[in-house]
């Protein structure tokens, strides 16, 4: 009996001296670690960025999380469907042909309901057939009355609709699946260990943030330039533009994340070139004197604004970069000169 117990009791410390080593090999892996914190606000695009940086890291997607990611896709063009039959009455008889309108009513919710994918699919691909319905979609999204995504998803519903259909990286880089709790992503770039710290953006998430804010080594925030002339979705009497500014402020005068260095991504390049030469930035600044469709001046105006919110007393240095999140040479590109950034600073602060 007394020789059982002491094999149990040895074969315990055994495993014990195991763990112990592990976490121990753990936190010396930690503390060669360079800790980033992704924060901005709803559909600022930092969720899609993150996704961007863990194949830039190689870490690939896993079967199980492509099929969740194959239905978040489904329910992202079913919504897409249903803001296009919202939005179609209202369109005059020039702009939508009488017989893409016929195929649009049959868009209802019992028929996203219950019908099967191919079913729902096969009517999509009809409607998406009409240039006109092409157009006013394309000019939607700019706008931000569909999701950044409606074209690319129904000009591949030929793929999409297939039975055998898997996402591909660039199908799960562009679906819209909101942030919830906090999402660490480990991967390691050019020799550098990162771990990505992403969490929720809107207001109801923000809370959950002070629990992040320990042993950072940067910052980066994600701003959606082309979110100038819209409203916030929690609250719509609140510009989106001026909570990334009232949030920005927030972080910057935080004392925790005080003299760390802010990476500033001024993100959706793409739409807001768009935009801009439709929409005029004096929606959001009164102020604004650039150039009349001008996107360049306007980020950089945007930019000044972004910079003037932080605190005298904080420190930090600011590195701007103008991104597109969908677009992955431009983040790897990108993503190199944080690399450089942040190495950079470190052998600084070592002399």
């Amino acid at each position: 009996m007394g020789a059982c117990a002491s094999n149990e009791s040895a074969k315990r410390s055994k495993e014990s001296e195991v763990i112990d080593k592990q976490l121990r090999d753990e936190a010396k892996k930690d503390a060669y670690t360079t800790r980033l914190l992704l924060l901005g606000t709803g559909e600022s695009g930092k969720s899609t960025l993150a996704k961007q940086l863990r194949l830039l890291g190689k870490v690939p997607f896993t079967e199980d999380e492509r099929e969740i990611y194959r239905e978040a896709i489904q329910s992202n063009i079913k919504r897409c469907a249903q803001l296009l039959a919202t939005i179609a009455p209202e369109a005059s008889s020039k702009s939508v042909p009488k017989k893409a309108k016929k195929l649009i009513e049959q868009i209802t919710d019992e028929f996203l309901d219950e019908k099967d994918w191919e079913t729902i699919s096969s009517l999509l691909k009809e409607i998406w057939s009409f240039p006109e319905i092409k157009g006013a979609m394309k000019r939607d999204a700019a706008f931000g009355v569909l999701p950044d995504s409606a074209s690319y998803f129904f000009d591949a519903l030929d793929r999409i609709g297939n039975p055998d259909y898997v996402p591909s990286d660039d199908d799960i880089i562009r679906v819209r699946v909101k942030t919830t709790g906090v999402i660490e992503t480990r991967f390691q770039y050019q020799g550098v260990s990162f771990i990505l710290v992403d969490v929720g953006g809107q207001r109801s998430e923000r809370r959950k943030w002070l629990q992040c804010f320990q042993d950072v080594t940067a910052i980066i925030y994600c701003v959606n330039l082309a979110e100038y002339d819209m409203m916030l979705e929690e609250d719509e009497s609140v510009s989106r533009i001026k909570e990334s500014l009232d949030v920005f402020k927030m972080i910057t005068s935080s004392r925790f994340l005080a003299g760390l260095p802010i990476m500033l991504f001024l993100n959706k390049r793409d739409i807001f070139e768009d935009k801009i030469k439709i929409k005029p930035f004096e929606i959001a600044f009164p102020k604004y004197r650039g150039i009349l469709g001008d996107w360049k001046s306007a980020a950089e105006y945007l930019k000044k604004q972004l910079v003037a919110q932080v605190p005298q007393n904080n420190e930090s240095i600011i590195y701007a970069h103008i991104t597109c999140a969908v677009d992955a040479a431009n983040i790897k590109f990108v993503f190199e000169a944080v690399r450089d950034s942040i190495l950079q600073r470190a052998l600084t602060t070592l002399t």
